[in-house]
């Protein structure tokens, strides 16, 4: 069996955009939220090849919600 782990790092200001083709800009919104604006959901990750081909995907339980100020670790463990 192979174990494939990888940490993938969510940098502040950076993974704040969407391809879900549901989202809808909130910026205009006269909400804010603790002080903290420029929010996405991620609710999975893909691994790509060299030819930007799908060969692996990651789905969460629950969506995380990420902020621009926020950063994020993940550590993936696949087996294969």
């Amino acid at each position: 069996m192979h174990v494939l782990r990888t940490y993938l790092r969510a940098h502040k200001g950076l993974i704040n955009s969407s391809s879900n083709p549901s989202y809808t800009n909130r910026e205009h919104d006269n909400i804010i939220f603790e002080g903290k604006t420029d929010n996405v959901y991620i609710s999975g990750i893909n691994f790509y090849n060299k030819d930007f081909n799908v060969v692996g995907k990651v789905a969460f339980a629950q969506a995380i919600e990420k902020f621009s100020q926020d950063e994020y670790l993940f550590k993936i463990t696949m087996d294969f």
